[in-house]
């Protein structure tokens, strides 16, 4: 999990100061994300978006920092978000894997969130690597089987897992 320590002590951003409180609820940070956000002129969506991914990722036992990287790279944080491919929301989830996870409405970002990072989690465990498991959440868990990651897989894993590092690094960014 990620560790409150690796915010700066001053000047606190608004993500660490409800990364802060998050510890403490996750209902806080909901109630406090919009105020935080209003005085800092920070994107209140964002805010909300950055809480939930807290939340999803503390309940399934997940770095949040991994799943948010993913929503970075699939999204870039549009909740309404559709691919040339017909990949949805936040996690762009594909119309049957959505099926498969329950997911009943892909731009809902609290259900394309919690869909997303269960089926994250059932890849890393599927695959027992985190890099094989994004290739098989951008190309799809039977092409990884048959055939291997395609270059386009391999590129994305590289920028979730790029993502990733920087914000393990700096604890905060886009």
């Amino acid at each position: 999990m990620h560790k409150i320590s690796r915010c700066p002590r001053k000047p606190m951003s608004t993500e660490c100061r409800l990364r802060k409180v998050a510890q403490g609820s996750v209902l806080a940070v909901l109630l406090l994300a919009p105020a935080l956000a209003a005085a800092e002129g920070y994107n209140w969506d964002r805010a909300r978006h950055l809480a939930l991914i807290e939340s999803v990722a503390a309940l399934y036992g997940i770095d949040p920092l991994l799943v948010r990287a993913v929503v970075k790279v699939e999204s870039n944080f549009n909740p309404d978000a559709v691919s040339n491919k017909g990949a949805q929301g936040l996690m762009q989830l594909m119309p049957a894997t959505q099926g498969d996870l329950g997911v009943a409405d892909p731009f809902d970002p609290r259900q394309n969130v919690d869909g997303g990072t269960r089926y994250l989690i059932d890849l890393i465990k599927r695959y027992d690597s985190v890099r094989k498991a994004l290739w098989a959440y951008n190309a799809g868990p039977a092409r990884v089987d048959r055939a291997g990651p395609p270059a386009e897989s391999r590129s994305y894993a590289n920028q979730v897992l790029r993502t990733f590092w920087r914000l393990q690094r700096v604890g905060t960014g886009n």
